[in-house]
């Protein structure tokens, strides 16, 4: 496998690709003898770290469980998850490393490696993101409508109490001692003080233009269900896996230190704390 310079997200989606290969890092690599080649299969890179050309964990600052674990996270942001291999206390070599995150090379590895199968998968997997975003949609609405629904209903009250209010004041009290048809006069006081007002109020308006925005806001959910439903339940059939991130340049395995001697990763001998990546 081939190496590169990497220092921390690399290996997770949407890594920064700009963070590259330093050519005297590279050189004094070489020159130490440790040189892996490149994968023919796949193409696929590891990824070494500066601690790891200049020295062993425990040699200088000692690199710390945590410290190693911190790389391994940076190494797979923003969205793999790390798989650290090695602590400060044991490590592996590369092809022990790669029978965990490259089946390619052992077909009992943890991870599948498919590009063509993960591109569809996170293809599917933004179906997810449509409808998560319409279902946001719909919930705000719906809160929207139920405060415009509680403002209504506090406008009814209101309405109801003056209405109750008028019909026992005095000026219509003799209105009513006065009338021929005191029904008709009664209804038109309901009509005029509480339907008509209600009809006219800010709280009613509220309340149909909420209730357009929530009917709209269904509709949408419905649209993206209809639309993303087949691939929803392809990438819950399909994409339940764990499978292998890499970075912009292909790279699947960051080298972090060499821990229980100073062997170059692909050496059978060497004992080195390593990082893949799952998605």
């Amino acid at each position: 496998v081939e190496t590169s310079r990497r220092t921390s997200g690399e290996a997770g989606r949407g890594a920064n690709p700009s963070r590259g290969v330093r050519a005297n890092e590279a050189e004094a690599r070489r020159a130490a003898g440790c040189e892996p080649t490149a994968d023919a299969e796949t193409g696929l890179k590891v990824a070494i770290t500066q601690r790891s050309q200049e020295a062993m964990c425990k040699h200088g600052i000692p690199l710390t469980d945590d410290e190693m674990f911190g790389e391994c996270s940076k190494f797979c942001a923003p969205t793999g998850v790390p798989l650290l291999m090695g602590t400060t206390t044991y490590g592996f070599n590369l092809e022990e490393a790669s029978s965990v995150c490259l089946p390619a090379n052992n077909s009992d590895g943890v991870l599948e490696y498919n590009e063509t199968h993960i591109a569809t998968c996170e293809a599917h997997g933004r179906a997810f993101n449509d409808v998560e975003a319409k279902t946001a949609g719909l919930i705000e609405k719906l809160d929207t409508f139920i405060a415009a629904k509680l403002y209504y209903t506090a406008e009814m009250t209101k309405a109801v109490q003056d209405l109750q209010t008028f019909v026992r004041s005095e000026s219509f009290n003799v209105e009513m001692d006065k009338s021929v048809d005191k029904m008709a006069l009664f209804r038109e006081a309901i009509k005029s003080r509480m339907v008509d007002a209600l009809e006219r109020s800010a709280g009613k308006q509220r309340l149909v233009s909420s209730m357009d925005a929530l009917r709209n806001a269904s509709e949408a959910l419905k649209t993206s269900l209809e639309a993303n439903l087949d691939k929803m339940r392809a990438f819950v059939e399909d994409c339940n896996d764990l499978y292998l991130a890499t970075g912009p340049q292909k790279e699947f395995l960051l080298d972090i230190c060499a821990q229980g001697n100073e062997a170059c990763f692909e050496n059978e001998a060497s004992r080195r704390g390593s990082c893949c990546c799952a998605l």
